[in-house]
């Protein structure tokens, strides 16, 4: 009887120690803060996504990826298989939700205003999904997100990434621009070379389409999974009427080019050119989702991203 007691006593011993420990471990932790406010970290990823039906595919050494072309009447009338897709990104900013849960923190007072920026610039691959430099963990205040802000910019030749060294060569095609694609187009019936380029000088905001943006809540010394998506299948989307007041059509290029199709507005080009050139252009700026990697899986899924009453082709 006495072994018995001893050896619950020791039972009860290691437990009362274990849980002690734990207690202690926790006290350690020190918790994030902004001047003296809870605070989290954003963990940044930037991707293109294309629907799953179209997969990414490798070719040689590198990786391609194909997207449906729309004509103005929703009819896909050809396909783009990108084989570069690049975009340079001088700076991106997450705004805090105006709302009433940091009310009573003196240190929050103009922090409803406030923006936390990720400094660039950035050359992002939206193929291979990469950005360069890699981001550098983000401290900001914990809460609610409601509003992100890219900045496009062209690239200049004295950009330097993490090592010193230059991050575009005067060689490369992005240089001087702020978004390159090269690859073919496919109409159904003959194939082109495909290239489009842009000098893109500005700012503009991410936000749903049904209204409602539902933004992303960053937790409090954790580290917070921030996808930015842009939705590839959307950049050649002519039935959207809100991009494309003019009625043009994608197919309208036929009355331009030959062989080879080569968007830039660097280049003497037609109305008709202008008004493609346009339409892609707010495709584009229209096509970027961004929400929280919930689930862990390194993609931004439409019951993940800010618009949460709409869902995108791209998870179908």
């Amino acid at each position: 009887e006495m072994n018995r007691l001893m050896k619950t006593l020791k039972i009860g011993t290691l437990f009362g120690l274990t849980a002690l420990l734990v207690v202690l471990f926790a006290a350690c932790e020190t918790p994030l803060l902004i001047n003296g406010v809870p605070a989290g970290q954003i963990d940044l990823a930037i991707q293109g996504t294309a629907p799953q039906a179209v997969t990414t595919m490798a070719v040689g050494d590198g990786l391609t990826i194909t997207v449906d072309v729309k004509g103005k009447d929703g009819i896909s009338i050809g396909t783009v298989t990108l084989d570069e897709a690049l975009l340079s990104l001088k700076e991106i900013e997450f705004e805090l939700a105006e709302t009433d849960e940091h009310a009573d923190e003196e240190a929050l007072d103009e922090a409803d205003d406030e923006t936390t920026d990720f400094e660039g610039p950035y050359v992002v691959d939206l193929i291979a999904d990469t950005i360069t430099p890699t981001p550098d963990l983000t401290l900001v205040y914990a809460g609610t997100y409601e509003e992100v802000k890219i900045k496009l910019d062209k690239i200049e030749g004295d950009e330097l990434d993490e090592d010193d060294t230059e991050l575009v060569a005067n060689t490369d095609p992005l240089f001087g621009r702020s978004i390159y694609l090269l690859g073919t187009y496919e109409d159904g019936t003959n194939t082109y070379d495909f290239e489009l380029a842009y000098d893109i000088d500005e700012e503009f905001e991410l936000a749903g389409t049904s209204g409602v943006v539902e933004g992303f809540v960053v937790d409090e010394s954790a580290v917070n999974a921030i996808i930015i998506a842009f939705r590839l299948n959307k950049w050649f989307d002519f039935s959207n009427t809100e991009t494309n007041s003019d009625d043009v059509d994608f197919s309208d290029l036929g009355l331009v080019f030959g062989d080879s199709i080569v968007i830039d507005e660097n280049l003497d080009s037609s109305s008709v050119l202008d008004e493609i050139q346009e339409v892609i252009k707010e495709n584009i700026k229209k096509s970027a989702d961004y929400g929280e990697d919930l689930d862990g899986d390194n993609e931004l899924d439409s019951e993940e991203d800010d618009d949460p009453d709409e869902e995108d082709e791209d998870d179908d």
